[in-house]
């Protein structure tokens, strides 16, 4: 497994647990552990299955192996990306995207210029849907709002393909499976390539220069954006309180922030701008209200969307009697809908298909839209699927209503939080994963305290899993890295429930099924993302409970037997930056030396295995049977110094360019004294018939006399 990987922890979860016992051996890279394990030194390795897939035609016998079907880890593979560049995220997001979204609209490279061919003649009748013209850049400016050409989509598409061809260009057996579409049972999902935004009149101001965070904690209380009259969402029940999903999605952030739900202040939105803008300006530190995620709020509006925490789409609430069937018989009906929304946008894109037409009646406030519908001045309703559900319960005659099957967009629903503010970004996000997670996890407000008594008791047989641990904070630092308390999560779970419970709270499934919002366990798109496994240096990181040794920023000498906490013997050093002598020849071995930047000497007793990170390294091996990995740089390799080593040496990346092996004491004369052979696809260095050491993933022909420096 691949060293400071989370392949140890996940393994220990599931042999343990088996009563399958195992010997972990550590790589600093995958080469290294793959040439490894071709030459036999190791019977298995665990990393993600896509990248053992692409490395098996690489071993030697590529038939003789396969991969277990048994996966026993959540790896999200995502792009890594500077903090509180929200430009730069945002482009790179909606690039990912638009490969998802060109399969989804059945876009690819064999045929894409051929449709922007016909959308581009005078034939209006050859035009695409809607959709299809705006993701090609024809119609509307989706481009324009990442600071992109508006047929950048286009153009990634026809030079690189949608994802379905990118997927089977490098892993062409390989099932897809959670890498579907959403509509072919897999995760990936990309939020609508469209939406609107009246920049004319928004005024945003730049208050990036800020630590949001910091400031709400200062502050002691969290304003969050709401709509205030959207049942199911956000609205006050009999005796005045607001309550509703965004309500306990903001009593969440609240309780993990300052352990007290009650530390919230609620602010209705103003208009269709201002649930936008005030995050944005910090009238708000976060809005929930049911907004939808899409290219043009993300690229335009100055805030950062959280992963959405309601997969919805827009829908019609009609009267029994009323003899609209399906989305075919509204045509020529009265509609409402709310101004400044992306409602008409999706209803005309939907009528296009049938040939029909609606008559739009534009409300600025559910009331007044409701009273309209109530008097029969609109026959339909056109809104998210959630927030209809719950009007109908709030009618005297819900008998009398029902919900279309038609569903005639994708609205991911997302908290917004005021872009470039990183830290707040991620406090956000990961409390509502948080919720997501304690699903996964079985952990509900009425077990909580139970799951925590056990885990904290003096029987160690009540300990839950490490993960678990880890998310209630018994284990670990995950809540420290977010500047929050490391039993945020418990805090949070005991005040509002997980995900599965709010939900249920506020939309019967039964009235309004989960479908996308089930856990991705569950085939819905709900992804508990991995908290992780931390570690904190002074106190996680240990061999037979020894803490770790640590250097600094400067140069230093860490001797074993000399400096305390470090005897040699299965101890971990790190030597910090710097140019650092490490000795650990007064122990018996054991050890795990890690150089890390600098131009270290690293002089090794024996059994031990290190890793010499950047620089320009020297490896002085003694005793025997010790596995070093140089790293970047010209690294030396002292594979020989006045005694035959009583097992032969590891090197696991000798690179024939920049480093070099030394014989020292031996007698070594010439090159030519030397016994090179392949041995399992690695060079094996002799010398009278004693094996000195092998070079992982290295053809013995290829080593000359440039390689070796004698000294005898």
């Amino acid at each position: 497994m691949i060293e400071g990987s989370t392949a140890l922890t996940n393994l220990e979860i599931l042999l343990s647990s088996n009563g399958v016992e195992f010997e972990p051996r550590f790589y600093e890279s995958t080469s290294a552990m793959f040439a490894d394990y071709d030459a036999g030194n190791i019977d298995a390795l665990s990393t993600d299955r896509s990248l053992i897939y692409g490395r098996l035609d690489t071993l030697s016998e590529p038939d003789a192996h396969h991969i277990l079907d048994v996966e026993f880890s959540s790896e999200p593979i995502a792009m890594v990306l500077p903090e509180d560049d929200s430009q730069w995220n945002n482009v790179v997001k909606w690039v990912i995207n638009a490969t998802i979204e060109a399969e989804e609209l059945g876009l690819n490279s064999d045929n894409i210029e051929q449709i922007l061919a016909v959308n581009k003649d005078e034939n209006p009748n050859n035009d695409s849907d809607p959709a299809i013209r705006r993701f090609l850049g024809i119609e509307s400016q989706l481009g324009e709002a990442l600071g992109l050409p508006n047929d950048f989509a286009y153009n990634i598409v026809k030079l690189v393909g949608n994802y379905d061809e990118i997927y089977d260009r490098h892993f062409p057996d390989l099932e897809r499976d959670r890498n579907l579409l959403y509509s072919d049972g897999g995760l990936l999902y990309s939020p609508p390539f469209s939406g609107s935004f009246d920049e004319d009149n928004a005024t945003i101001i730049d208050n990036d220069d800020r630590d949001l965070l910091q400031e709400i904690k200062d502050r002691g209380i969290l304003k969050l954006g709401i709509n205030g009259q959207k049942p199911g969402f956000s609205f006050p029940d009999e005796n005045g309180s607001y309550i509703g999903f965004d309500v306990d999605l903001g009593k969440a952030i609240a309780v993990a922030v300052f352990n007290d739900s009650n530390k919230i202040e609620f602010v209705e939105r103003e208009d269709r701008v201002t649930w936008l803008t005030n995050v944005a300006n910090g009238v708000v530190d976060v809005t929930a209200a049911q907004v939808t995620q899409n290219l043009v709020r993300d690229g335009k509006a100055g805030v950062d969307f959280i992963s959405p925490y309601l997969y919805t789409g827009q829908g019609f609430l009609v009267r029994k009697d009323s003899g609209i069937l399906n989305l075919a018989t509204l045509n020529g009906h009265e509609v409402g809908l709310f101004s400044g929304t992306t409602a008409e946008q999706n209803l005309q894109d939907a009528m296009k298909e049938y040939g029909g037409t609606f008559i739009p009646v534009y409300y600025d406030n559910l009331d007044e839209m409701l009273a309209g519908y109530a008097q029969g001045d609109i026959d339909a309703i056109i809104n998210d699927l959630p927030l209809l559900g719950g009007l109908i319960d709030t009618f005297s005659n819900p008998d009398e209503h029902l919900l279309l099957d038609d569903v005639i967009s994708k609205e991911p629903l997302s908290m917004v939080v005021d872009e470039n503010q990183s830290d707040w970004k991620d406090a956000v996000s990961w409390v509502q994963y948080g919720l997501l997670q304690a699903e996964e996890y079985g952990i509900t407000q009425d077990n909580i305290d139970q799951i925590l008594a056990d885990n904290t008791d003096s029987n160690p047989d009540n300990d839950s899993d490490i993960s678990t641990r880890i998310f209630l904070g018994i284990e670990g630092n995950a809540g420290e890295l977010l500047g929050l308390e490391n039993d945020y999560m418990v805090n949070v779970i005991k005040a509002v429930g997980n995900y599965g419970e709010i939900y249920e709270r506020h939309f019967d499934s039964d009235i309004l099924p989960r479908d996308f919002n089930q856990l991705s366990g569950d085939f819905g798109l709900q992804i508990p993302y991995p908290q992780g496994i931390t570690v904190n240096p002074t106190n996680d990181v240990s061999i037979n409970n020894e803490p770790p040794v640590f250097g600094s920023l400067g140069n230093e000498t860490l001797d074993a037997g000399i400096d305390p906490g470090f005897d040699g013997t299965d101890d971990i050093v790190f030597g910090g930056s710097g140019n650092d002598l490490i000795d650990t020849v007064a122990g018996t071995g054991g050890n795990r030396v890690y150089g890390q930047s600098g131009n270290d000497t690293l002089t090794l007793g024996g059994n031990d295995r290190a890793f010499g990170g950047t620089g320009d390294d020297r490896f002085i091996l003694l005793g025997g049977d010790n596995i070093v990995t140089g790293g970047a740089g010209a690294d030396q390799f002292w594979i020989a110094n006045a005694e035959i080593p009583e097992s032969p040496h590891t090197v696991t990346d000798f690179d024939l360019e920049d480093d070099l092996l030394n014989i020292a004491g031996l007698g070594v004369g010439s090159f030519n004294e030397l016994t090179l052979s392949n041995e399992d696809g690695n060079a094996l260095i002799a010398f009278e018939e004693n094996k000195l050491a092998q070079l992982i993933g290295v053809n013995a022909d290829s080593l000359s006399a440039d390689h070796f420096g004698l000294i005898q």
